[in-house]
């Protein structure tokens, strides 16, 4: 067996760390400072290290040379301080238009000024919730402005701009543009209400509301969610010019109800409005809603009870639906308004005109929101929940009848109203787009796992 000496070690230590000294002289000396608190072999290598130290600093020079400094070059310095500084926020609903610019590091009394007299600038601060970006030069004075906000018809948005010109005055415009549909995805799972499902995955509520909508007669979505129920969602965002100013159509959507899966995508044929359709192709439209309003409980049902207010047993021809006032409440059916007013112990009311002689009947309402004679879509709102007329609380009273004979709203399930595709040609375009719409669910899961990481 070979020994090999501590002192023998640390000389060969020694010798590597001064034939690196000779470029890096600090390095070396520190190393070389704790070989030597290693042991009495140090001493020796310190000695052999501080020799080659002296004979590296020996090799050293020293070079001195006068350096002209570049002459001043005043168009240079100026340019150098020419630029533009970009800033950008969300309106907040407490902003003032000073509040608003001070945010957007904007320094300009003038701007300001202007801002607040200009019939169109000062509206800017009512935005609340929209995006809002401005240019500065590096003092603060304001170079342009804009804002963008929709319209409110699913159509067009205005773009809102203040642009100082070449004069350096300041001017405001607006001018109108078209939204583009973007396509979007989303998919969630149920822990608490819908809604905080949708907020938890980041998607709009408006689209929340059609996807109660599309599935409101198959699912009760006050009463039968569970935890762990999930959903697959294709989207349309509205966007101007590439910033997103709200949701727009659902295209197609997948829920997951316990062990029911439920399937739905929009399609469109030429000589139709569109619809909700299974992927086999079955139509989803049903001729009425399953409810008048979005969330339900009923609080009376149809037939024989004690009166609240008379007292005794009397009929009820009709079924009462508590909910808080101002409730929207939506058309049950496509129909006709037939009247719109007040009548007696109903209050605020409106009667609708549906086709083979139905009708519908909604009272007790705080507000109206149609009036006679007037075209009414299924799911349009036609008023709001209240307590008008003979109630002891806020409610929507709501009656079905059949050739104004008075009927149990449960009949009214069993009126399908369903359009199936009506040709080979329809069926096979729609097959192209229910295939496409499998493919979107299939990545949506995918896409809502890649958000997260």
């Amino acid at each position: 067996m070979l020994f090999q000496s501590p002192f023998s070690t640390r000389s060969a230590q020694a010798l590597q760390v001064i034939a690196f000294g000779h470029q890096h002289l600090r390095v070396a000396a520190a190393v070389l400072l704790v070989l030597a608190m290693g042991g009495g072999g140090g001493a020796y290598a310190l000695s052999q290290a501080n020799q080659s130290a002296q004979e590296a600093l020996g090799q050293v020079g020293q070079v001195v040379e006068a350096v002209e400094p570049l002459p001043f070059n005043a168009e240079a310095e100026a340019s150098a301080n020419d630029f533009t500084l970009y800033h950008s926020s969300i309106v907040r609903k407490t902003d003032s238009n000073a509040s608003l610019l001070k945010r957007l590091g904007v320094r300009d009394a003038q701007a300001l000024q202007f801002i607040n007299q200009n019939a169109q600038a000062k509206k800017l601060s009512g935005y609340s919730g929209r995006s809002i970006a401005a240019q500065t030069n590096p003092e603060g004075q304001l170079q342009s402005l804009m804002l963008r906000y929709p319209q409110g018809d699913g159509v067009r948005f205005t773009r809102l701009s203040v642009k100082r010109d070449a004069q350096g005055q300041l001017q405001a415009s607006e001018e109108t543009g078209y939204l583009q549909a973007q396509p979007a995805l989303g998919y969630a799972t149920v822990r608490g209400t819908i809604y905080a499902a949708m907020d938890a995955a980041h998607i709009p509520d408006a689209v929340g509301d059609q996807l109660i909508s599309i599935f409101s007669n198959e699912i009760d979505f006050q009463r039968n969610l569970k935890r762990g129920d999930s959903f697959k969602i294709a989207y349309e965002v509205l966007t101007a010019d590439g910033e997103a100013m709200g949701a727009g159509r659902v295209l197609g959507a997948e829920f997951v109800n316990g062990k029911q899966t439920y399937s739905a995508v929009w399609f469109q044929e030429a000589s139709s409005k569109g619809g909700y359709y299974s992927l086999s192709g079955e139509s989803l439209h049903k001729a009425y809603l399953a409810a008048p309003l979005k969330f339900t409980r009923i609080t009376s049902g149809f037939g024989m009870r004690e009166h609240p207010i008379w007292h005794g047993l009397r009929p009820h021809k009709g079924v009462d639906y508590g909910a808080p006032i101002g409730t929207p409440i939506m058309a049950m059916a496509d129909g006709t308004v037939k009247f719109a007013g007040w009548q007696n112990g109903y209050g605020n009311c409106v009667e609708l005109q549906h086709a083979n002689g139905r009708s519908t009947f909604y009272a007790h309402m705080s507000k109206i929101a149609v009036r006679q004679g007037e075209k009414i879509a299924q799911s349009e709102v036609i008023g709001n929940v209240g307590a008008t007329g003979w109630a002891t609380g806020p409610h929507l009273h709501f009656e079905f009848r059949i050739n104004e004979e008075y009927q149990s709203p449960d009949l009214m399930a069993q009126e399908t109203g369903t359009a199936p595709l009506s040709s080979p040609r329809a069926r096979q375009a729609f097959a192209a787009v229910a295939n496409s719409m499998r493919t979107q669910f299939a990545s949506a899961h995918a896409v809502q796992l890649a958000s997260l990481q």
